[in-house]
């Protein structure tokens, strides 16, 4: 008992005002704060390791005279082509942790998929709404048979889709908060001279209401849990781009050639009908004729659109008679062009000539902003499941959009024109 007491005094002594108790409690302190870096050191190395810092690199010049650095990452240069769009929702780490959440989900390895998806929460998390609190999925409300996919693997549909989508382009589009809205119409104004005392004629038309309804378009994939597991985002990725430019092909059919039966849009693109000299027969003069059918207020803004079977047609058309002359579509590049986003195949009497997948035969004319409407639901619903096809090894992948159409201003005054069944060329 005496030696232990003497050597307590001793520790005492060696370390005035510190007791053994608390200088054990310094001892654990000291110990915890050595683990913790440690750790800390080692994540920071593997961090290294897997993104490295490019700025200690030597910089040389080329025969170009150019300052080059020495290192060089592979994924600089893919994601370098991105579109501005594509590349808010893609990087080496988005990349990593929607391939890590993919793969977690296919395994059934929760705790993984928990924190990827924290990963890509910290990176695209979004303030809290009325309606709750929006999460790292793309939609408010929860997936059907699965969870919502990561916000960029479900962006990315959307930009693909946007990217594809001729019409999208063309037409005016009206954002709809749920599934119905109503749009008012009114076309050109006009004026008259009138006499003094006299009443004035109506110079504009009858304003209208016209009801857009939400019609739903989906795309559904599948691909092998072995799959997923050994490649995980490139799938993904192929799948939400193949998605997007699905549903923007789809939808561009039908804003063209919709009958408006369930489930189909209301309406297709339509137009008064321009009569040709000849059925069936599409010369220069009727492609004149149908540009001048359309009111001048229109034609500033004008656009000819036409599939690939109707554009071939007015390819060949020449502007002098027996075959002589110019090519009268002039392609784009070769001479003056008309200022639009929509890009084209050429130019037609100074406006833009679109591809675009109407009927056979049918070459229209208009201001498309004018003359047609689509309603967009606003959101891609991207939504995946391992259960559906448990038996089978498959994980289901599905892309929702939801969307309508309709003519706003297709009457005899109005921006669209079109002449139909042309099959010849003269």
């Amino acid at each position: 008992m005496s030696d232990e007491k003497n050597t307590t005094e001793q520790v005492e002594a060696s370390a005035p005002g510190f007791t053994l108790e608390q200088l054990r409690d310094v001892i654990r302190e000291e110990t915890a704060a050595s683990e913790e870096k440690v750790v800390r050191d080692f994540d920071e190395k593997i961090e290294a390791l897997r993104k490295p810092n490019r700025d200690a690199v030597p910089e040389y010049v080329n025969r170009h005279g150019e300052k080059v650095t020495k290192l060089r990452n592979a994924s600089e240069r893919r994601y370098a082509r991105l579109s501005e769009d594509e590349k808010q929702y893609r990087d080496d780490e988005s990349d990593h942790w929607a391939a890590e959440w993919i793969r977690s989900l296919a395994t059934g390895n929760r705790p993984a998929m928990h924190r990827a998806a924290e990963k890509i929460d910290a990176y695209y998390g979004r303030a809290s709404t009325l309606e709750g609190t929006a999460d790292l999925g793309g939609d408010l409300s929860s997936g059907t048979g699965g969870p919502l996919l990561p916000i960029p693997i479900a962006g990315l549909v959307q930009v693909a889709r946007d990217k594809r989508s001729v019409g999208r382009r063309l037409f005016r589009v009206w954002p709809m908060r749920e599934q119905t809205r109503r749009i008012s119409t009114v076309g050109a104004a006009t004026a008259a001279m009138v006499a003094e005392g006299s009443t004035a004629a109506q110079g504009e038309p009858t304003p209208g209401v016209i009801v857009l309804a939400a019609k739903k378009i989906q795309c559904l994939f599948k691909a092998s849990v072995e799959m997923l597991a050994d490649s995980a985002f490139d799938v993904v990725s192929i799948y939400s781009q193949s998605a997007g430019t699905a549903i923007g092909a789809k939808e561009d059919v039908q804003f063209a050639t919709s009958d408006g039966i369930a489930p189909n849009i209301q309406e297709a693109l339509a137009g008064q009908n321009v009569d040709e000299a000849a059925p069936g027969t599409l010369t220069m003069e009727d492609v004149i004729k149908l540009f001048f059918s359309c009111p001048q207020p229109y034609r500033a803004q004008g656009v000819f659109l036409g599939n690939a079977v109707t554009l071939r047609l007015v390819s060949q058309l020449v502007d002098g008679a027996s075959g002589a002359g110019r090519q009268a579509m002039i392609p784009y590049g070769a001479g003056p062009a008309g200022v639009t986003d929509v890009g084209g195949s050429g130019v037609l009497l100074g406006r833009p000539v679109v591809e675009f997948p109407l009927a056979d035969g049918t070459l229209w004319f208009g201001d498309p902003m004018a003359a047609y409407a689509i309603g967009d639901r606003q959101q891609i619903t991207a939504s995946v499941s391992e259960h559906v096809d448990f038996a089978s090894d498959l994980v289901n992948f599905k892309f929702t959009a939801r969307f309508d159409g309709v003519n706003v201003d297709d009457g005899a005054t109005g921006a669209s024109w079109q002449m139909a069944g042309l099959s010849a060329v003269a």
